[in-house]
């Protein structure tokens, strides 16, 4: 793989991990990473007809049982998720998407398709390094543009799982399986790093990554612009930032009443390693799907297996 294709791959990778979380938050609010991937688990399992147990969960996501044991119970209420008994040991509850949750699915699973193509058909080769702020700008506010800002209709989606959407098989094919699967081993590169944040956190965090590629410092106000968020959340994931040594303010040299962000030494530092965390996460991911079949097509024991594997080959982190 030439050094310009996986430059492009990895940037790519950025803003298509940044329209994923945009989707995420946008669709259904903030929630933790932690629980964010719990759901993700849950789906890419149920493709293959297995349903987990929590502890099963709290070994994949790699978290406290107790803590996955929260987000089921949050998922629950929202209509997500529900609990099964199983039927080899009744005294056992496995948990498994809900009719709603798969009609959603379906709805997702398209969003997906026409992020991925739209993302990668965008990016120059080498990256965004050199470009213009202001492509990177524009190109972020058509992002936001075309999310989607609606709320979620659970009368709908009840409706379309009435009507038995389709949602598994030739709609989870080898197009998306690769996007599903890179959306999984971001989300969990996120939440083993750097702790189950909110997904608001993630979106400012990576807006500020893509910005800072072409050398630009944005504003408070211009961030909440681009992610969506109010200024309030955002300001206050800025200030957590700052907190953890990643961001510091400047002075815009042209009004010097105003702020501007910028990536500190520290922040530059360890998205290096993020880059090289992202490429090894491109080839192992790559190597996982293409010549095999979509999970849907895939016994539970090899999807279980391939997330097993993808625990065992988490990235290690640089001594501190």
């Amino acid at each position: 793989m030439s050094k310009d294709l996986i430059n492009q791959e990895v940037t790519g990778i950025y803003a298509l991990w940044w329209r994923l979380v945009q989707l995420s938050v946008h669709r259904y609010g903030s929630h933790p990473t932690g629980e964010m991937l719990m759901v993700l688990t849950i789906v890419l399992l149920d493709e293959a007809g297995y349903q987990p147990t929590v502890t099963e969960l709290a070994r994949l996501v790699g978290l406290p049982k107790s803590t996955v044991s929260r987000y089921v119970a949050s998922q629950m209420s929202e209509g997500f998720v529900e609990e099964c008994i199983d039927p080899a040991d009744r005294r056992r509850r496995r948990l498994g998407p809900t009719r709603a949750a798969r009609a959603e699915r379906a709805w997702h699973l398209q969003q997906l398709r026409a992020i991925q193509a739209q993302t990668f058909a965008i990016v120059p080769a080498g990256g965004f390094r050199g470009a213009a702020a202001e492509e990177m700008l524009e190109l972020l506010r058509s992002f936001a543009a075309e999310g989607p800002n609606e709320a979620y209709d659970f009368d709908g989606a009840e409706s379309a799982a009435a009507a038995d959407v389709e949602v598994s098989g030739q709609r989870f094919d080898a197009d998306v399986a690769m996007t599903c699967l890179l959306e999984w081993r971001l989300v969990d590169l996120a939440v083993q790093r750097y702790g189950s944040a909110p997904t608001t956190a993630l979106l400012v965090v990576l807006t500020l990554v893509l910005l800072d590629d072409v050398g630009y410092s944005p504003t408070v106000t211009e961030l909440a612009e681009i992610a969506g968020l109010p200024k309030s959340t955002v300001s206050r994931h800025c200030a957590e930032q700052m907190g953890a040594g990643y961001l510091t303010e400047i002075i815009d040299p042209a009004d010097r009443r105003r702020r501007r962000l910028q990536a500190t030494a520290s922040a530059r530092r360890e998205r290096r390693w993020l880059r090289e965390a992202i490429e090894r996460l491109l080839r192992d991911t790559g190597a996982s799907v293409h010549g095999q079949r979509p999970p849907s097509e895939r016994s539970a024991d090899e999807v279980l297996g391939m997330l097993r594997a993808f625990v065992a080959e988490r990235p290690v982190p640089p001594a501190a």
